[in-house]
């Protein structure tokens, strides 16, 4: 797909971010009916976002298609325990538009961001798409969090 543009995320994106969220919250729900879908998470995500979008440590990186708004992804920057300088917080492209690349662009832009820097994510041991997707872009699993059995930490080599 030639005509995905990818650019950081302004304000005016709020409402579409909010709603690829949601979408995001939806998926997880029907990987893992440990993720509730609920009117809470949808209000913890508007949170996350509102506080997040305009953080000097954090950044949203949106892909268009088109003027249309179809991924998101969501990183910080921060030292951890890990010895990690960032952290992938969530990757969602729309199911239409997978498999053409969107992810792809969407987390080069990310690794850009952290300046080729090590980092990491959590994702759900059930998803085997996002799973693949780490790992054909060089992730490994180092460990699943101890408080759920059914996340795994990836981090990139």
């Amino acid at each position: 797909m030639k005509d995905i543009v990818v650019r950081k995320a302004i304000n005016e994106d709020f409402d579409l971010l909010v709603s690829l969220r949601v979408e995001l919250l939806k998926y997880e729900n029907i990987l893992n009916s440990k993720n509730k879908f609920n009117d809470v998470r949808i209000e913890k995500s508007k949170e996350l976002i509102k506080t997040y979008l305009y953080q000097e440590n954090s950044v949203f990186f949106v892909a268009e298609v088109f003027g249309k708004l179809v991924g998101y992804i969501h990183g910080t920057k921060d030292k951890n325990p890990n010895d990690l300088e960032g952290y992938i917080q969530g990757l969602f492209v729309l199911e239409k538009y997978r498999q053409n690349g969107v992810g792809s662009l969407l987390l080069n832009s990310l690794i850009k961001w952290f300046d080729g820097k090590k980092h990491g994510l959590t994702t759900d041991i059930n998803n085997e798409l996002s799973l693949n997707f780490y790992k054909k872009h060089g992730y490994k699993v180092v460990e699943k969090k101890e408080q759920r059995d059914d996340i795994v930490f990836m981090v990139n080599q």
